[in-house]
């Protein structure tokens, strides 16, 4: 069985503040710090002990991924992934997670609407073309295989004001 749990990157600073002109080169901000902080705690929470981190190579999720790692106490370095960005196919992170897993318990960091869409391929549904994650907020998924093709059971969506409360600093 391998767990996976996506999480939207946290709040970031506004493109053009801060010398941010980038969509790209946004930070997190200092909400996005504590966001991340307590998702780390959601999955401490959930008795998950994170194996591989992708996140998309913007520079907002690369500092949730870093923060997540850092407050689990993971020892793990994120690895970028193209696959993760918001406009990438979803083909290309399921093929990889189905194909070559980067582990058993694996952490994505990505965006809107990558993450929608990715849900949205895992659990069709007529009435939604798109699952939206609002920021910060993970979806936990439990994917079990059983011959070639893998089984794939939605746990929970969680919004980041379910988490539990900001723990130390991951700074």
């Amino acid at each position: 069985m391998i767990d996976l749990i996506l999480l939207r990157h946290a709040d970031a600073s506004t493109a053009g503040k801060d010398g941010n002109g980038r969509d790209e080169e946004r930070p997190l901000s200092s909400r996005g710090m504590a966001q991340s902080r307590r998702a780390a705690a959601a999955i401490r929470e959930w008795g998950i002990q994170i194996n591989a981190i992708l996140a998309s190579p913007y520079l907002r999720t690369r500092q949730t991924a870093e923060c997540v790692a850092a407050s689990l106490h993971t020892g793990i370095r994120p690895v970028l992934c193209p696959d993760l960005l918001p406009e990438a196919d979803p083909a290309g992170i399921l093929n990889t997670l189905s194909s070559d897993p980067p582990g058993d318990r694996i952490l994505l960091v990505g965006h809107q609407p990558q993450l929608g869409n990715i849900l949205s391929c895992l659990f069709p549904s007529p009435e939604a073309a798109e699952i939206a994650l609002p920021l910060a907020a993970m979806a936990r998924i439990s994917v079990t295989h059983s011959g070639a093709d893998p089984a794939y059971r939605l746990e929970s969506i969680v919004p980041p004001d379910r988490y539990p409360a900001e723990p130390r600093s991951c700074r």
